[in-house]
């Protein structure tokens, strides 16, 4: 839509990802039933609320997904954050997390905050 009623092309960004858990232990143990996660695509700043409705009404007419009810376009403020590259797998990501939660975060002077967003319509 961006392309054709715009004239505004733009390469669509890999997805981020955000997961949490009530209990963050589940994170540093790999129990990742209990994780609740929102996958993000970022769009430009042109991209409108009406835009975004349209494209979703298109999708809804033509295949009408399961779970389509579950995309919505907010605006994410991810603010103040902590963040490591870890290379390996999934499995041995634990340690590393327990480290930026216990050790690195009260030892700057910072601490853990919940996920917030804001819807733009």
């Amino acid at each position: 839509m961006s392309k054709i009623d715009l004239g505004k092309d733009y390469v669509v960004p890999p997805p981020e990802g955000l997961w949490w858990s009530a209990d963050m232990n589940d994170s540093m143990t790999g129990n990742k039933s209990n994780w609740d996660w929102t996958m993000m695509v970022m769009v430009p700043d042109w991209i409108t609320d009406a835009m975004f409705k349209t494209a979703l009404q298109k999708v809804i007419d033509k295949s009408n997904p399961t779970s389509i009810g579950k995309i919505r376009f907010e605006l994410y403020d991810e603010g103040l954050s902590v963040q490591t590259l870890h290379i390996g797998s999934y499995q041995t990501e634990g340690p590393i997390i327990s480290k930026m939660h216990n050790e690195f975060v009260p030892d700057n002077g910072l601490q853990l905050s919940k996920k917030t967003s804001r819807d733009i319509f």
